[in-house]
């Protein structure tokens, strides 16, 4: 808990030392047939995770996320202002439902939450 607290007060989101791209990073994260993470909840739980469901992550990760974030960062410095820039833009364009936006923030949420856990 004191770790995880520490965390969050240094806007820290991946700890581990990491030169992967994020964008690149969540690209494989939500293609169908090259995602570890997919095949995984596919063969605990068949059907678990579709491919027209992963294209539509993918989607509103390439439109809503990667726009708003710099083109360049690494996995290891996505921080919570990023995030919280890119949600509250979302809020703020009202062109947008608040299921999407929950949909949009899952398109970057998991891939950071599966990164961090492996």
């Amino acid at each position: 808990m004191i770790i995880a607290k520490k965390a969050l007060d240094e806007c820290i989101i991946y700890s581990k030392p990491s030169n992967i791209p994020f964008f690149a990073y969540c690209e494989e994260f939500w293609d169908f047939d090259r995602s570890q993470y997919i095949r995984l909840r596919n063969n605990l739980k068949p059907g678990s995770i579709g491919k027209e469901y992963a294209q539509n992550m993918l989607f509103f990760f390439r439109k809503h996320v990667e726009p708003f974030l710099p083109p360049s960062i690494k996995l290891s410095s996505v921080t919570t202002s990023h995030l919280d820039s890119v949600i509250r833009s979302l809020y703020e364009c009202r062109s947008l439902s608040s299921g999407t936006i929950q949909l949009i923030s899952i398109s970057f949420r998991q891939p950071l939450k599966e990164a961090e856990r492996v």
